[in-house]
């Protein structure tokens, strides 16, 4: 399912709404031919941070489905990402029926390839979606840290799902898949970005079948973490090609006019 992933994994990396992006995809999907559809148009409830607020609850699969029914949306785009507000996989029965009907021949008839699901790293719910044949989607994972003190910072999902208990799941899902996961790296400058922190990803990563996007904060006023230089996000991805792993800068489209992931949100707040 690498392509699908490659594909269809966004540019853009932003700020969430007290942490960082737990979906570092689908902001740039148009770019590619994607579409991105929130999963849930509540604020975050298990430590991934919102790009933007509304009524909670959770959106149906029909709701979800309508969004990508609009007229002349499915013939514009190739690729779906399920992603925030809150949090794909607690929604996990609509974003089922979803998948199914997106993927159905009598549906909409995309490819299970071309609809991913990203997630902030429910190791419970990856679990889940791996066992249940109906749920067959491409799945990404926002990581965004090497140490659990960071990602207890910057994803506080990580409090609940530390690092080991979510690499546990991601082997079980690629074990019992067979497919690839794209994992989302989200740089910030002098936070996450050290050569350091390349070889301890290197290391979390080792023996998982996976390909790594590697995202630049998209910065805004008033913003805790700035973003790092290419050389410096460029260095970080060589090492990783270097060591073997499939690696790729994805670059932001609108930042210059304060449109990319994450902006938005911060300048409607």
């Amino acid at each position: 399912m690498g392509e699908g992933k490659e594909n269809g994994v966004s540019r853009r990396a932003g700020l969430r709404t007290g942490a960082v992006t737990g979906a570092a995809v689908a902001g740039g999907l148009a770019a590619q031919g994607g579409a991105a559809a929130a999963s849930q148009p509540g604020p975050p409830s298990s430590g991934r941070p919102g790009q933007g607020t509304s009524p909670s609850g959770d959106l149906h699969a029909i709701d979800l489905a309508g969004k990508m029914a609009m007229p002349g949306l499915i013939d514009c785009h190739n690729h779906i990402v399920l992603m925030g507000t809150g949090e794909p996989l607690s929604n996990y029965d609509a974003i089922r029926s979803f998948v199914q009907t997106m993927t159905d021949r009598s549906g909409m008839g995309y490819s299970n390839k071309k609809v991913t699901i990203s997630t902030c790293g429910l190791a419970s719910a990856i679990e889940r979606m791996a066992d249940d044949t109906e749920m067959d989607a491409s799945l990404a994972v926002s990581l965004n840290a090497t140490t659990d003190e960071l990602r207890d910072r910057i994803m506080p999902v990580n409090k609940v799902y530390p690092l080991a208990r979510l690499m546990q799941a991601l082997h079980y899902y690629c074990k019992v898949t067979a497919n690839t996961v794209t994992i989302e790296y989200a740089l910030f400058k002098g936070i996450n970005d050290s050569d350091e922190d390349a070889a301890r990803l290197m290391e979390l990563l080792s023996g998982l079948p996976c390909m790594i996007n590697v995202l630049m904060f998209n910065p805004f006023p008033g913003a805790s973490f700035e973003r790092p230089d290419e050389k410096r996000v460029y260095a970080f991805r060589n090492i990783l090609v270097k060591h073997g792993f499939v690696a790729v800068v994805r670059n932001s489209r609108g930042n210059d006019i304060n449109a990319a992931c994450g902006q938005l949100r911060a300048a409607s707040s």
